[in-house]
């Protein structure tokens, strides 16, 4: 199984990211350049960064290929330390 997360970086990226691998679903994120830290790698087993806002920002065919699930996190989250709980 593979599933391709946009926003994985953020909050409910990361704890999604980190759900999914721990049950085996290969996972590969898309990323905003500017918005995953050095360091601080999202749970996945690829992160392809571009911009989703710009044409050609992200290598959609290339990343979305055998795709059995796509889940869009990519937005400005304004509760970036939320539990779980909080976040659902």
């Amino acid at each position: 199984r593979r599933v391709v997360i946009t926003g994985c970086c953020g909050n409910l990226g990361r704890k999604l990211g980190a759900y999914l691998q721990e049950r085996g679903v290969e996972v590969v994120g898309i990323e905003h350049p500017d918005y995953c830290a050095k360091g601080s790698e999202p749970p996945c087993d690829r992160v392809v960064q571009g911009d989703a806002q710009q044409p050609g920002g992200v290598p959609w065919r290339r990343v979305l290929a055998g795709a059995d699930a796509v889940v869009h996190f990519s937005a400005v989250n304004p509760y970036p330390n939320a539990d779980w709980s909080e976040s659902s």
